[in-house]
């Protein structure tokens, strides 16, 4: 995808169930957003990163911070609900959700999930994964697990252990 606009969305709900206002959550004296935002600017194949939210206080830092953010509607029902929005206001030849709570995601793993080749008429959708290291990550529900078939295919997705005990 060489020469092709290639935009990162960061999608950035404030009303999280488990977690109301992570994205302003003050890590080192900055809001998390801010560290997400600079990871994904260190991405050499992104053209451009962008915030999408729903909330005028997360607008309202990215602006403080000179971060690019976009006011989406309040009734998406997935972040990739806010990705779509952002497609009807940014032309691109391809969108890259990024989560917005992974403050230490490294730049070159983003380049790495983008695809080489432009995929049309489709929706494409990968996840950066990584093994569990330690017991406790079963059991914490901010770690997604995931049963892949023999193709890496996501096949099912849970926060609690697979298979679950009960």
């Amino acid at each position: 995808m060489k020469d092709k606009k290639i935009i990162g969305v960061i999608p950035a709900r404030y009303a999280s169930s488990r977690f109301p206002g992570k994205p302003l959550a003050d890590i080192h004296g900055k809001p998390m957003i801010w560290w997400v935002y600079q990871q994904a600017k260190k991405a050499k194949r992104l053209s451009g990163v962008c915030v999408a939210t729903d909330n005028e206080k997360i607008v309202d830092i990215c602006t403080q911070y000179d971060i690019n953010a976009i006011m989406t509607r309040n009734d998406h029902l997935t972040a990739a609900n806010r990705l779509q929005e952002i497609s009807e206001y940014i032309e691109a030849d391809f969108y890259l959700q990024l989560n917005g709570d992974e403050p230490l995601i490294n730049p070159e793993v983003i380049d790495m999930v983008i695809p080489n080749g432009i995929i049309r008429e489709t929706e494409f959708g990968t996840n950066i994964i990584t093994k569990i290291q330690h017991p406790q990550e079963v059991m914490d529900a901010s770690n997604i697990k995931v049963v892949f078939d023999t193709a890496f295919n996501a096949l099912y997705m849970s926060r609690t252990p697979i298979p679950y005990p009960f």
